[in-house]
């Protein structure tokens, strides 16, 4: 009897490999880990008052009305260390009442405020609310 040199553990690795295999490899891996690998978070903008600020726990609480439904919304947030500030300096410095545009991402279990601006109320001339109701009116007069 002959001696098989082919009896590598790797041979079988060694052999060609059908086309269709290696599409159906190729598709898992692209349709699998791909998106998970270019997946961008996209954050999310909305604009409300102060309800609550909480500097020790990185809390803040606004209250906003939702633009589709104009449901009024109360939402808090964790502000991030490295969060933007724009018109104030710490989280401290804003007080209820206090008006704010604010970036964030919807993570679980609480959205993570990445930034945050102050717009001092000697700024705002009118809110979306008066301007889409101004727009519906004009709209409903043509």
């Amino acid at each position: 009897m002959g001696t098989d040199y082919n009896l590598s553990p790797f041979s079988r690795l060694l052999r060609p490999v059908h086309p269709l295999t290696v599409l159906a490899m190729t598709c898992f891996f692209c349709f699998t880990f791909l998106p998970l690998i270019f997946a961008e978070e996209i954050p999310i903008r909305i604009d409300g008052r102060v309800i609550r600020v909480d500097e020790a726990k990185h809390l803040l609480v606004v209250d906003f009305e939702h633009p589709a439904t104009g449901e009024k919304i109360k939402k808090e947030f964790i502000v991030s260390e490295s969060a933007g500030f724009k018109d104030f300096k710490k989280l401290g410095d804003l007080k209820p009442g206090d008006l704010v545009s604010l970036d964030y991402l919807d993570y679980k279990p609480l959205p993570k405020a990445i930034y945050i601006i102050h717009i001092p109320l000697s700024k705002v001339y009118f809110t979306h609310q008066e301007v889409a109701q101004a727009l519906v009116k004009v709209k409903s007069k043509t």
